[in-house]
């Protein structure tokens, strides 16, 4: 692949992860009491809690990640410093996690999309760094 041909795919990729900013607004909204938490998200947050052992707060836990993400996409444009782009990736490799494990139930077939919005978003941070880089040079 060419360089030139991996920005068109970072392009490619910058466009597909925007629709990760619908979910995040929606855990905003959770985190904030606007809407309501439903038995899947309490079963997403406790998952994570059995895990570690600690007992956070589903409207804590959605809003972390629903900022995580916001900000994530914002970086994916350039408006934020590069590495806040793993607001994107982390929540996305630890969704395909927990999806894997059926949690909620019936969600394992959405393993695969999680885990692919977090591997494009690293290979946007692979390609676009390196065509910044290039950029500095000339």
């Amino acid at each position: 692949m060419t360089f030139s041909a991996a920005l068109s795919v970072s392009k490619l990729a910058k466009y597909l992860v925007i629709p990760t900013a619908i979910p995040a607004v929606h855990m905003l909204m959770v985190s904030s009491g606007l809407l309501g938490v439903n038995d899947d998200m309490l079963s997403m947050s406790s998952f994570w809690n059995d895990m570690f052992g600690v007992a956070i707060p589903p409207g804590f836990f959605f809003g972390f990640i629903g900022v995580g993400k916001l900000v994530g996409v914002a970086a994916m444009w350039d408006y934020l410093p590069m590495w806040l782009r793993l607001g994107v990736v982390t929540p996305a490799f630890c969704g395909g996690y927990t999806h894997y494990h059926d949690v909620p139930a019936g969600s394992v077939g959405t393993t695969v999309p999680a885990c692919l919005i977090g591997s494009l978003c690293l290979f946007t941070m692979i390609v676009d760094k390196n065509y910044h880089n290039d950029k500095k040079t000339k």
